[in-house]
């Protein structure tokens, strides 16, 4: 699975246009899930949310891989370097994990936090996932990365975050594999110690029809489809 690339704008001739059918743009569907991690807290993940820790023993209580707090209580914890004061777009209860200042006993701690499984009802052979995102890069090895499953399978890479993305709605749409009939949506945070942070709020995940294609032709050939650019 992975996000296509843009490609290149193709000059045709108007000839070439002539009679070809416009296609037809993805269908807007009803949201399979929406959180803003409203009832969420320290302690307590929202309903059929879940988080994947390792190695986190040492670090500070409450701020264990992703927890939920408010950016008041972040700034408050970790001070208002580093931009953490600037995520706008969060309001209330956010997503967030902390390593600034806040590194386990020995080594490096990974996190991930998974939104619930979700059953796909249109099976229109897309996912589109949107949040609002505030992420500072650490250093190296850490890695943080949109992933999602199918039917239970290993993740896939939707995007890699590897640079300051700071206070951003995200609006991204990944294939689904034919026959899927359940995809569950991740944000995973790897390998890291005294490193920055990341904040998520406002998940959407909603159905979707797969990226349109746009027709194109060449000299002495028939028109033919290929794949549109994709957000990422």
């Amino acid at each position: 699975m992975r996000t296509r690339r843009s490609i290149g704008v193709v000059a045709i001739a108007a000839t070439c246009l002539a009679g070809l059918a416009a296609v037809a743009p993805a269908v807007a569907a009803e949201p399979l899930l929406t959180e803003d991690f409203s009832t969420g807290s320290a302690q307590q993940v929202p309903s059929g949310w879940a988080i994947d820790n390792e190695n986190v023993a040492g670090m500070r209580d409450g701020w264990q891989g992703w927890t939920f707090h408010t950016t008041a209580e972040v700034v408050s914890a970790f001070g208002d370097s580093g931009d953490r004061a600037s995520f706008g777009k969060g309001q209330g209860m956010v997503a967030v994990v902390e390593s600034d200042l806040n590194r386990p006993a020995t080594g490096r701690f990974d996190s991930v936090l998974w939104a619930p499984q979700t059953d796909l009802i249109e099976k229109s052979g897309a996912v589109r996932v949107r949040f609002d995102s505030h992420y500072k890069q650490g250093q190296a090895p850490q890695t943080a990365q949109l992933v999602a499953r199918f039917d239970d399978g290993d993740p896939v890479v939707v995007q890699s975050f590897a640079t300051n993305r700071l206070d951003e709605s995200v609006d991204l749409t990944v294939d689904v594999p034919a026959g899927t009939d359940t995809v569950q949506v991740g944000w995973s945070y790897l390998q890291s110690s005294n490193n920055w942070f990341w904040m998520i709020d406002n998940v959407q995940i909603s159905e979707s029809a797969p990226a349109p294609v746009t027709p194109s032709c060449s000299r002495g050939r028939s028109p033919s489809q290929l794949p549109a650019a994709r957000p990422g």
